[in-house]
């Protein structure tokens, strides 16, 4: 038999312990969920993707006012410059 080293048998109780979780082991089939659940679960999905799709378009807007801001500050700059 091999030796398969510390680092696995580290690993296996954390493959072990995520299939409890999913429910599922070798005698068992996994669940299909009921109508209710998967339509709560879509619903849940919807509003978190619009809520990311909001902060999508929040972080663009500010990434603009700083590459506006970053274009005025170099502008300031280049005219300091000439200026001297």
């Amino acid at each position: 038999m091999h030796d398969i080293g510390r680092g696995a048998q580290l690993c296996a109780p954390t493959v072990f312990n995520q299939i409890q979780i999913i429910g599922v082991t070798m005698n068992q089939q996994s669940k299909i969920p009921s109508l209710e659940i998967r339509a709560r679960h879509i619903a849940k999905l919807k509003e978190l993707n619009r809520r990311m799709d909001k902060h999508i378009l929040d972080l663009d807007d500010l990434n603009a006012l700083l590459e506006a801001n970053l274009r005025e500050q170099r502008r300031r700059i280049e005219w300091w410059r000439e200026e001297k």
